[in-house]
């Protein structure tokens, strides 16, 4: 087949396994219509996350381990709200709602799925201190904490439902000396962010943060959500988790570092934080992750 009935080909499948994978779980749903309101409310929300144990047990991991600094302290959703915030509960519901829709069904998937998780976590940690670090209101660290722990659902979707192909993708960008973001819209006629995107908006996400995942690779105009810019920035410096320097770019877009208004040096030193805490929660969240 010609490089264009190739990439019609996988953009069929990409289609067909997106209608694959399950809906969120219905508490998840009504959370995110609750922390959609104008006013929402926290004691509802307390409500809706407690009438499904699975997600309660694995929030209360999170929000023990080492990323929050606030290990066996925290024994309810309410004290979750209280400390970490309605906002913040609501990212990791969401977060663990979409990272769990995808199981693994062998030790190579469960690896990848930790992957995915060190480097969402990590991501998610760069991208709220780098908008606090620039003076970003609240509700937009939210949304960089948010898209940075789901920016690479898109990927994750690629390397579970569509190993194979994607394993095809990662031999040739390194044959050709290209990066992998490059070869995915070669040979799928999109590139793992924008897959990321039409997943999200199915399962009705914000469009903000629909947006966000699929723009987060650039390029960029100086005209986005400035959000945007710190999940590119942290995804950049942090895709060495996924222990294939050859396959990624970590190059950021040198239109992100102007509108941020800060340097490259500066930034590394917040990630690096970020990918320590990252690591250190990983170990204790265990099947969580």
């Amino acid at each position: 087949m010609q490089q264009n009935e190739v990439s019609a080909f996988m953009k069929r499948s990409i289609d067909h396994s997106l209608k694959q994978v399950p809906a969120l779980p219905n508490a998840v749903m009504k959370v995110l219509d609750e922390t959609e309101k104008n006013e929402p409310s926290a004691a509802k929300v307390e409500a809706i996350v407690t009438m499904d144990q699975a997600i309660v047990a694995r929030l209360l991991k999170v929000v023990n381990s080492a990323y929050y600094g606030l290990p066996g302290q925290v024994v309810t959703v309410g004290q979750a709200i209280t400390i970490l915030g309605l906002q913040q509960v609501r990212n990791l519901v969401l977060g663990l709602a979409a990272f769990g829709a995808f199981a693994s069904n062998s030790p190579k998937q469960a690896e990848l799925l930790r992957t995915c998780w060190l480097h969402g976590l990590a991501t998610a940690g760069s991208a709220s201190q780098l908008g606090k670090e620039v003076g970003l209101g609240s509700k937009v660290q939210d949304l960089c904490f948010v898209g940075g722990l789901m920016h690479d659902l898109g990927k994750l979707f690629l390397l579970t439902q569509l190993p194979q192909p994607y394993a095809e993708a990662a031999n040739r960008a390194k044959k050709s000396g290209c990066t992998l973001e490059e070869m995915e819209s070669r040979l799928f006629g999109m590139n793992h962010a924008e897959i990321g995107q039409m997943l999200v908006e199915r399962w009705n996400f914000p469009e903000s943060l629909c947006t966000l995942i699929g723009s987060h690779e650039g390029p960029f105009t100086g005209s986005e959500n400035p959000a945007i810019w710190c999940v590119h920035l942290g995804d950049c410096l942090t895709k060495d988790l996924y222990g294939d320097p050859e396959l990624f770019s970590r190059v950021p877009d040198p239109v992100v570092l102007g509108e941020l208004g800060i340097t490259e040096s500066r930034a590394i030193e917040i990630v690096e934080v970020a990918k320590v805490r990252a690591a250190e929660a990983l170990e204790q969240l265990g099947a969580a992750a």
